[in-house]
């Protein structure tokens, strides 16, 4: 979605030059994205929550840029604390913006289930 909106905002500067959009069409848990994914893909899934240390030594011995990753990191410790404001917030303004409906998560789900089988 991300890229059309881009596309957008460089082909119609003078419409989209110096707006802000909050993009978030559809909000679920991880848990609720397991049994989305179970659904429609046919096979199991599973959520297990894992601390954010637990993400941080794994990437770090990976080998990753760490001045990016430390900010995925606090990111999540964040997010997984619930204390950034709106984190869930959902926006309706995509038609407005596109003419065209926003991509939801089980239409993702659908569209990249191939992508998905294990």
């Amino acid at each position: 979605m991300w890229p059309l909106l881009a596309a957008l905002a460089v082909a119609h500067p003078e419409k989209h030059g110096g707006q802000n959009y909050r993009l978030g069409y559809d909000a679920v848990t991880f848990w609720e994205m397991a049994v989305l994914m179970t659904a429609i893909a046919g096979q199991p899934f599973r959520y297990e929550p894992l601390a954010p240390e637990v993400f941080l030594e794994a990437i770090r011995t990976a080998g990753a840029e760490m001045a990016y990753m430390n900010c995925v990191y606090d990111h999540w410790k964040r997010y997984a604390a619930g204390t950034i404001p709106g984190a869930d917030d959902t926006f309706d303004n995509f038609p407005m913006l596109t003419g065209r409906q926003p991509a939801k998560w089980p239409d993702f789900i659908q569209k990249h289930k191939a992508e998905l089988a294990y």
